[in-house]
């Protein structure tokens, strides 16, 4: 594209240029710049209170004759003489002396005639003040709308009496198609070229819903030139402060504030990830520079520093972001209460002398802390500090790995027994001695359930506890995690009651055919020898027969 008449500027230009635009000598100008430099928010803006102005979007378009009806509908449809011109032209086929049927076809064909973009050129020769027309996505045109079409459609409109076009587009961003038709007219079509290159230095941040006081430090620090990813980051803010209602404390809110700002920028436009040459891989500089390019350490360092909430905060909302987890409010309460211990002072700040006071503090609440998520947060932040310290854990971490056991088990006869299903992940444990603790208990723990289901289940298959038990048992083993293990164990679950023969209920049929398929997945040949082993009746034999056809079609 022809860029000699261009001009460079920021985005603030654009309202004067907006005001002067029934002064300014041209009837179309172009506002090109990137996406999110806030072009549209500065001709909105400019626009807000002035009458007469018809806005269009061309991205999802269907037909560029489409323009005409946008404009028909937004401001010559809603004028007095548009009502007056559709009485005049109705009032002519009403007056023709003819029969009512062909009166009838006369309408058919005025209204033929007179079309959208026939009407809408009559109707703005009547025009007496200024009519300002917005077509926004210039670039983003869709497959089905020829952008030559609409070249000569803006071409059409500008012959209209005070009728003025403003263009946005990112050209830059323009199939190489479109950037050739729109060099091809842009002489007789675009006036005048401003080439927008920064964002507004003055934006109503109020009316874009996000706090001035708190934007104007964060981008003195941050050079984030893009207004939809603040509004983005914005719209993820009041996400995650739904499940804030029950914190108060203005401060942590800020922080989460903070926390959502720094995870949708440096995501979204990465400002500070760099340009990495390809060094031989074993060079520790390439180490290095591919540590410090991770998201969570951009993050963490050049947006975080010295925040009073732990590490595991701006996990939690990182995998949020990125839809790797639900979060709720419990999670968030944990993350308060680790906001809480730290003090006044951020944990980044403090002495050595501090922080062994708060490690020395946070040992002292390990066996008192009844909540597992918190339990889980202080350890891994304990273990942070302790190993920048050089501090000597083992004695706490058996104290955790104790007390992990206890909230666990708790949770899991409390009726909780999926919590043995999470995975370590959900806490966003960093520390790798404090994952191999957590996922050794869980394994512990799931055996020793497994051990009381298969307890039960070799001394009773007809009640419903039975068929609870050998239900969890049957999905237990079809998890790969815990196949090998319940396949070991299965052995005690070969008694004849584990299969269809006597006092036979809905349950123990139900609780059998569970059983009976563990045996059988775990070793096929040595359950069917059972089977025929087995001293019962027809119909117990029959009943068995049956099962076994069902695992032997794999309809299980």
């Amino acid at each position: 594209m022809d860029t000699k008449a261009g001009t460079d500027m920021k985005a603030d230009k654009i309202k004067d240029i907006v005001d002067k635009l029934n002064k300014l000598p041209y009837k179309c100008i172009l506002f090109d710049g990137k996406w999110g430099i806030g072009k549209t928010y500065a001709v909105s803006h400019a626009l807000k209170r002035k009458r007469n102005v018809c806005r269009i979007s061309l991205f999802g378009l269907q037909d560029s004759q489409q323009i005409y009806h946008e404009v028909l509908c937004q401001f010559v449809l809603r004028s007095s003489m548009a009502g007056t011109i559709c009485k005049k032209l109705g009032a002519i086929a009403d007056r023709i002396p003819v029969l009512p049927e062909a009166g009838e076809k006369i309408k058919d064909a005025l209204g033929s005639i007179v079309n959208e973009k026939e009407l809408l050129l009559a109707l703005t020769g009547r025009f007496t003040s200024s009519h300002v027309i917005v077509m926004d996505d210039l670039e983003r045109t869709g497959k089905n709308v020829s952008f030559e079409e609409v070249m000569g459609i803006i071409e059409e409109l500008k012959q209209c009496s005070y009728l003025k076009i403003i263009l946005i587009a990112n050209t830059g961003k323009m199939e190489k198609t479109k950037k050739k038709l729109l060099k091809k007219y842009n002489e007789k079509v675009i006036d005048r070229v401003y080439h927008i290159t920064e964002k507004p230095e003055k934006i109503n941040w109020g009316e874009m819903g996000i706090d001035a006081g708190f934007i104007s430090g964060f981008l003195k620090k941050h050079p984030v030139k893009n207004l939809r990813t603040l509004q983005k980051a914005q719209r993820f803010y009041e996400d995650v402060l739904v499940y804030c209602e029950a914190i108060e404390n203005e401060t942590f809110l800020q922080e989460i504030r903070l926390i959502c700002f720094a995870i949708v920028i440096e995501s979204t436009d990465r400002l500070y990830l760099k340009k990495i040459k390809k060094p031989k891989p074993q060079k520790e500089s390439a180490v290095f520079d591919r540590l410090h390019n991770k998201l969570d350490y951009r993050i963490k360092t050049r947006y975080l520093t010295g925040i009073r909430s732990g590490q595991g905060l701006t996990e939690l909302l990182i995998k949020y972001f990125n839809n790797q987890l639900l979060v709720d409010a419990s999670m968030l309460n944990a993350e308060y209460q680790v906001f809480l211990k730290a003090g006044r002072k951020a944990n980044y700040y403090k002495s050595e002398e501090e922080i062994q006071r708060l490690l020395g503090q946070w040992e002292g609440e390990i066996s008192s802390t009844q909540n597992l998520a918190e339990l889980n947060r202080r350890m891994d932040e304990y273990m942070y500090f302790s190993h920048i310290l050089e501090r000597d854990t083992e004695a706490v971490l058996e104290q955790y790995g104790s007390k992990l056991r206890d909230l666990l088990w708790q949770a899991v006869t409390g009726g909780d027994e999926d919590i043995l299903e999470w995975s370590v992940d959900v806490y966003f444990l960093s520390s790798g001695k404090i994952q191999k603790i957590y996922e050794e208990n869980q394994r512990q723990l799931k055996e020793r359930l497994v051990d009381s289901y298969i307890a039960y289940l070799t001394k009773k298959t007809s009640d419903r506890k039975a068929f609870e038990y050998s239900y969890k048992l049957k999905k237990d083993f079809d998890n790969s995690s815990y196949k090998k293990m319940i396949r070991q164990k299965a052995e005690q679950l070969y008694t004849p009651g584990s299969f269809p023969i006597e006092d036979m209920n809905e349950n123990k049929n139900y609780t059998c055919y569970n059983i009976m398929y563990i045996l059988y997945h775990a070793d096929q040949e040595k359950f069917l020898r059972y089977c025929r082993e087995l001293d019962c009746d027809k119909m117990a034999a029959y009943r068995i027969r049956q099962i076994v056809e069902a695992f032997d079609k794999g309809n299980n």
